[in-house]
């Protein structure tokens, strides 16, 4: 059995689409299972890779504390 991997599609300097290009060629290139965590209206289309939404995201300049 394996497990798929989580991603934080939300945690990127560059955009939740650099995040799902990589888990698509990951997923094509690898035959790697991939879960995508975040916003869904955020990710596009994520070329049928499973999402699972986040209720809340930490941005750049939230507190950490």
């Amino acid at each position: 059995m394996t497990l798929p991997i989580a991603l934080d599609a939300m945690g990127t300097d560059r955009g939740p689409g650099e995040v799902v290009a990589a888990a698509r060629q990951a997923r094509d290139d690898h035959g790697i299972e991939v879960v995508l965590v975040g916003h869904p209206d955020a990710l596009g289309d994520t070329d049928g890779i499973e999402v699972l939404a986040a209720t809340q995201v930490v941005d750049m300049g939230d507190d950490p504390a």
